[in-house]
């Protein structure tokens, strides 16, 4: 069924004429249903993302690798999503979010059938592995776009914030089988769970009707005929249908309108583009100070450098799938939060907590870094051990290796409820339609390059100041509360108009 021009231009009309209709109503999980089950397909890519987080804190232990190349081989992964992400930030808008999908699964094939081959001699075979899979990180972005634009308003914040969930659970997932299965074997397991993506993208998920109904190059009827059985496969309803027909149609108008002039003329001039571009721009340079990636990135030689001999054979494998838990329980807390609390609060309290342990970590080992050189502490003499004693007591209760863990455990927990995903589920919110697929690349590879100078630095920071180290990660934490509580804009509850009004005051 086409529409013609005339028809569309009174429903813009009705909806810039009433702005109460700007609002949506609440829908039932029920009603939205098509959206949850198309947003967990498309987030199935970026179990790929946390299985290659974890993926290199695992393979390093069994292979005899310098300090420096362990480090490349942790970090070739950040490195190269820039490659990825402004490739499919160039691609998106031309094949469409369905296609774009569907090709993140390509690199990561290749990366495991590197793996597979590869020679734990030969380094160089293990690069070009953790390259592709960085690559397909990067391209794994354009979930995040995909979802903003299928999600209904009241949803959106939910069905983002299952990034985090996703890649919290290919964390935990390669933590549990590395319990169980050797490095090589595990690659076998990823490659299986990137061919069922593949598949499930193909049959059950439908094109954004943001896109068809910006880019898609079809007759004008046709695009309008392909965006409204997307639409209304997406939503059911037709009360919910019909407002959200609406709002595409006043959003086709604004893109409609911005196709004067070019896109980089905007970045500099357009306030509602270049002004969520600088929050953005800062927002991920603090996330990624805060070192919440590259304790992901060097777990297990985390906890042999602050210690988890706790006892009961729980070793640094267990303290890693502990965490992994901990982090994919704390995600699915956060999906339900953001819905209800709001991703400004979620963050305030997220870099706090960061702050509070990164703080307790350094003051709990420059404790135990004071007590633990006691002159008479090895001593078997009967006086000096009771001479002792008060040393040996505060050594143990206040600066034991379980306070160590349990603050880490903590920085991870805190990290997974905001400041981990948000900063980049905002990446498809507070941009423009129209420059949401070239500038949602540009930001994520900034991202990542930041990333990749922390998981990089971070092993050579560890050795020269553990405590100094964390120290620091404390204060850029603080540094972030208090430029998420006095500029980031909150967006819950917010239409994609809304949005992009309150840039452009």
């Amino acid at each position: 069924m086409s529409i013609n021009r005339d028809e569309c231009s009174v429903e813009q009309t009705q909806t810039l004429t009433n702005p109460q209709e700007l609002k949506y109503s609440k829908p039932t999980w029920i009603q939205v249903l098509p959206q949850i089950t198309s947003a967990c397909i498309a987030h199935t890519l970026v179990l790929q993302v946390g299985i290659h987080m974890a993926y290199s804190t695992i393979q390093i232990p069994h292979l005899n690798l310098t300090t420096g190349q362990a480090s490349w081989l942790a970090s070739l992964v950040t490195i190269t999503n820039p490659i990825g992400a402004l490739c499919m930030g160039l691609v998106m808008d031309r094949l469409g979010r369905k296609l774009s999908l569907t090709l993140v699964c390509v690199p990561f094939i290749f990366s495991s059938l590197l793996t597979l081959y590869s020679d734990p001699t030969d380094v160089s075979l293990l690069y070009i592995s953790k390259t592709c899979a960085g690559v397909g990180s990067g391209m794994s972005t354009v979930a995040l776009v995909y979802v903003s634009e299928i999600s209904h308003g009241d949803y959106r914040p939910a069905l983002l914030c299952l990034n985090s969930v996703f890649i919290s659970f290919g964390i935990l997932l390669t933590t549990i089988l590395n319990l169980y299965l050797d490095w090589r074997s595990l690659s076998a397991c990823f490659l299986a769970l990137i061919a069922g993506s593949g598949f499930l993208l193909l049959c059950f998920v439908p094109e954004s009707p943001h896109w068809l109904m910006s880019f898609d190059r079809s007759s004008e009827d046709l695009r309008h005929a392909k965006a409204k059985t997307s639409l209304q496969y997406l939503n059911p309803n037709k009360a919910m249908f019909d407002q959200e027909w609406r709002l595409l149609n006043q959003v086709r108008t604004r893109h409609d309108e911005s196709k004067e002039g070019s896109l980089l003329g905007k970045l500099f001039t357009s306030k509602q583009c270049y002004r969520p571009l600088r929050v953005l721009l800062i927002l991920f340079t603090l996330q990624q100070l805060t070192g919440v990636y590259p304790i992901i990135f060097y777990a297990m030689q985390l906890f042999k450098q602050v210690g988890t001999d706790i006892g009961a054979g729980f070793d640094e494998s267990h303290a890693l799938v502990f965490l992994g838990a901990m982090r994919f329980l704390m995600s699915g807390v956060s999906v339900v939060l953001a819905r209800g609390v709001g991703r400004k609060h979620l963050l305030v309290v997220s870099g706090a907590g960061l702050c509070l342990f990164s703080w307790l970590l350094s003051g709990n080992l420059l404790v135990k870094s004071s007590y633990g050189d006691c002159p008479l502490r090895n001593s078997t003499h009967t006086d000096a051990a009771m001479y002792n004693a008060p040393c040996q007591s505060l050594h143990s209760s206040l600066t034991s290796d379980r306070l160590s863990l349990l603050f880490i455990l903590l920085y991870v927990c805190f990290s997974a409820v905001g400041v981990i995903i948000i900063p980049w589920t905002m990446i498809g919110e507070l941009l423009p339609s129209y420059a949401r697929g070239t500038c949602s690349g540009l930001m994520i590879s900034y991202g990542y390059v930041c990333m990749f100078g922390m998981v990089k630095g971070f092993p050579f920071a560890l050795e020269y100041s553990v405590i100094g180290t964390f120290f620091t990660f404390g204060f850029i934490s603080l540094i972030l509360v208090v430029f998420v509580y006095f500029y980031l804009p909150e967006t819950k509850g917010k239409t994609f108009v809304e949005i992009e009004n309150f840039f452009s005051r």
